[in-house]
């Protein structure tokens, strides 16, 4: 597990996340990220998923969540069931690239332990806080089936 869990009383509307969104789009463009790059990108051979994207990033299941580009790595976090294709055991899958068409997928990085996300791990962002130190903002299901803001700091960099 990549992440460790802290509690938070956040209250982060969805304009919020629509704009870290965009905002990080925005970031990769204006950082020379460019669809030329693709241009000489050739498929991998014998791949049988057809219905599978070839130059943009997917997880091997389930949902994606926010981009992040931390000292010259992009960072890729997904919401995953790494049981199936079940609802349930909603936890955050993690891949990282260094040119966004070749990816590594790592361990899990939120997984749904604690007593404030023991019901999921479910939609949320990355950022980078003013003192350089990665986060991830997102919003867990506890006991009694209520959303709460979690706050998630990276424990081994």
């Amino acid at each position: 597990m990549l992440f460790k869990t802290k509690l938070s009383s956040l209250n982060i509307p969805m304009k919020i996340y629509g704009f870290y969104m965009f905002s990080s789009c925005c970031f990769l463009i204006f950082n020379g990220v460019r669809v030329e790059a693709f241009r000489n990108h050739t498929r991998l051979p014998n791949v049988s998923q057809p219905y599978r994207t070839a130059y943009h990033f997917q997880p091997t299941k389930n949902w994606m969540n926010g981009p992040m580009y931390y000292k010259g790595v992009y960072h890729f976090f997904y919401q995953h069931n790494p049981y199936g294709p079940l609802w349930g055991n909603m936890s955050w899958g993690h891949a990282i690239s260094h040119d966004l068409i070749n990816w590594v997928h790592l361990d899990i990085a939120l997984v749904p332990n604690e007593h404030y996300d023991i019901n999921g791990c479910f939609s949320g962002s990355t950022t980078i806080l003013p003192n350089g130190e990665p986060a991830i903002l997102y919003t867990g299901v506890d006991a009694k089936l209520h959303q709460v803001q979690n706050l998630a700091f990276p424990k081994n960099i």
